[in-house]
């Protein structure tokens, strides 16, 4: 599995650029791909939360995006929007939650998988 830059050449050919899933599997892709494209995942983060506002995935992933490249601010943004997405919790919430105590704790963004 973790075949990113498959799985980026097959996204590209199904082109569901109107879909927030789609944008949002293409964002994660491009950051997990062994180099990694930051902005191009944000941009496609975006496109997807443009989509779908609430969209949990796009949510936490663009959040970890911004851990990844230090911008605790905007990884917070994230989170609070994820909280009033999963009115009664959510494994994105959560998973969020943890990757910003594990940057605070460690004063940067750490190899701990997001």
């Amino acid at each position: 599995a973790k075949n990113f830059p498959g799985a980026i050449d097959e996204l590209k050919r199904l082109n569901d650029s109107g879909d927030a899933d789609w944008n949002n599997l293409m964002g994660y892709s491009l950051r997990k791909a062994p180099t990694p494209d930051f902005a191009g995942a944000e941009k496609f983060y975006d496109e997807a939360l443009r989509i779908d506002p609430r969209h949990r995935g796009a949510l936490e992933y663009s959040g970890e995006l911004y851990l990844q490249t230090g911008d605790l601010a905007k990884a917070e943004q994230r989170l609070a929007a994820l909280d009033k997405a999963c009115r009664f919790g959510c494994a994105e919430y959560s998973d969020l939650k943890k990757a910003i105590a594990q940057y605070k704790a460690s004063g940067s963004a750490t190899s701990s998988g997001y």
